[in-house]
C-alpha cells in the first residue's frame, strides 16, 4: 500500500469537503483506493461515485499501471471535516482499547482505519471485530 497515493486521496477528499463542492474528480492510481471509496459509499459518508474512464499504461512488458478516474458526489451538509492523521513520514498505529475509549468520549467523530484483517474500516467496525490498525484520518459529521 503506497502511503503517498493514500495521502493524496484523503487530501483531495478534504479539499472537496472544505470548499463545500457537490462533487470532486478523483484519479485513482491503485486498486486498493477503490476499496476505500466503496467503504465511504457503503457507510453513507458520500452520496456515491461514478467511473469516468480507465486507462492502462504499460511501463514495460512485465508491469502495467491502471489509472481510473471517478467523480465522487457528496451528501449536502453531512461531512464537516476530514483530518489526516497518518502520512507517508508519520504513521500512527492503535489498538482496540484506544478506539473503544475514543468512541465513548466523542460523538459525531470517528476514525477511518486500515487494518490487515479488515482492509479499510471505520473505527466502529474495528471495535466490533476486536482489531486495531493504522489510523488514516478522522471524519467529523455535522450536527
Amino acid at each position: 500500500m503506497s502511503s503517498k497515493h493514500l495521502c493524496n486521496f484523503l487530501s483531495t477528499l478534504n479539499l472537496g469537503i472544505r470548499t463545500k463542492k457537490p462533487f470532486i474528480r478523483l484519479i485513482l492510481r491503485t486498486s486498493y483506493l477503490k476499496k476505500l471509496l466503496v467503504l465511504l459509499s457503503e457507510k453513507g459518508l458520500i452520496l456515491g461515485y461514478r467511473k469516468i474512464f480507465a486507462l492502462s499504461k504499460k511501463k514495460n512488458d512485465f508491469e502495467s499501471k491502471n489509472i481510473e478516474s471517478f467523480i465522487v458526489y457528496f451528501k449536502p451538509n453531512l461531512l464537516n471535516e476530514l483530518k489526516i492523521i497518518s502520512s507517508p513520514g508519520k504513521k500512527k498505529w492503535v489498538g482496540v482499547s484506544y478506539l473503544n475509549s475514543f468512541h465513548q468520549s466523542h460523538r459525531g467523530l470517528f476514525y477511518l482505519v486500515s487494518s490487515e484483517k479488515l482492509g479499510f474500516a471505520t473505527s466502529l467496525d474495528c471495535v466490533e471485530t476486536n482489531t486495531g490498525g493504522l489510523l488514516l484520518c478522522t471524519i467529523r459529521l455535522n450536527g
